[in-house]
């Protein structure tokens, strides 16, 4: 299954799929966009259907939850699955991105 990330409502981007080496890239200038398009000064990236992430998925986010800053923009983080949360806690990211439950 490829990745998508889409806007579902003003502020709200949906990231689904599996977030690999092949789509990291594309998807980190998407977000770029879709953050930068979004008139919410507060955005989330709802995470609840990612299948597979790993360390790409963790710096995907850190890579928007900057860009979100470089905007003027909070982002929060939002059901990031208890593997991802794991390897956050692991690499020292829980107390830098935004993650809620």
């Amino acid at each position: 299954m490829a990745a998508t990330l889409r806007e579902v409502q003003s502020g709200v981007l949906a990231l689904s799929g599996v977030v690999d080496a092949q789509n990291c890239n594309q998807l980190r200038t998407l977000g770029r966009q879709l953050l930068a398009a979004s008139a919410a000064d507060s955005c989330v990236v709802d995470c609840h259907q990612v299948t597979h992430g790993g360390s790409f998925c963790l710096s995907l986010l850190l890579c928007w939850w900057r860009d979100a800053q470089a905007l003027g923009k909070t982002l929060l983080i939002w059901q990031l699955s208890p593997e991802l949360q794991q390897m956050a806690r692991l690499y020292g990211l829980d107390d830098v991105l935004p993650l809620e439950a």
